[in-house]
């Protein structure tokens, strides 16, 4: 199962699960063993992102594992939790836009002193590309799928993936 679920309200995500209740939905992130074993315990979807405390693909591909890990031992199986990587992006108009932005918030990174390289986990994209670029991502990471969360800007254009599916 590998999806790219669009942040609300750009995009309605289903509002119940197959039987018909709420989706159960947890930080996967927080650093926090507890929760981390609660969400493994009742989740329906474990949400983990790039932050200061898993600045890159190995880093959150080893949240994803413990998830793994912890939905093992409480006795579910995987395909019980569905776990989906929080994306930023940021959407432009063509290529040539991409790789302009790209190089500007990396640029504004390097300015800021950001703890970790924000520009580097971003994904700055055509609308086309959307879908693809996240999935891309969350596949890389071994997420079953993405939770896109548009950064400024990228309103306008993003509401033409959405209406894409």
């Amino acid at each position: 199962m590998t999806t790219a679920t669009l942040a609300r309200p750009l995009h309605a995500t289903p509002a119940t699960t197959p039987d018909g209740r709420a989706p159960v939905v947890f930080r996967g992130d927080t650093g926090s063993d507890a929760v981390t074993l609660l969400a493994a315990a009742r989740a329906d979807v474990v949400r983990v992102g790039f932050s200061a405390g898993a600045p890159d693909r190995t880093a959150v591909a080893a949240l994803v594992a413990e998830v793994e890990e912890e939905v093992a031992a409480v006795g579910r199986t995987r395909a019980d939790v569905a776990v989906l990587l929080d994306v930023e992006v940021v959407v432009v108009a063509d290529a040539a836009a991409a790789r302009a932005k790209s190089a500007q918030l990396a640029c504004i990174d390097a300015m800021a002193g950001v703890v970790w390289p924000a520009a580097a986990t971003r994904v700055v994209t055509t609308a086309d590309q959307v879908h693809a670029a996240a999935t891309r991502l969350a596949r890389e990471v071994g997420a079953d799928g993405a939770y896109v969360i548009p950064l400024a800007g990228s309103a306008d254009l993003l509401a033409a993936v959405s209406r894409a599916g």
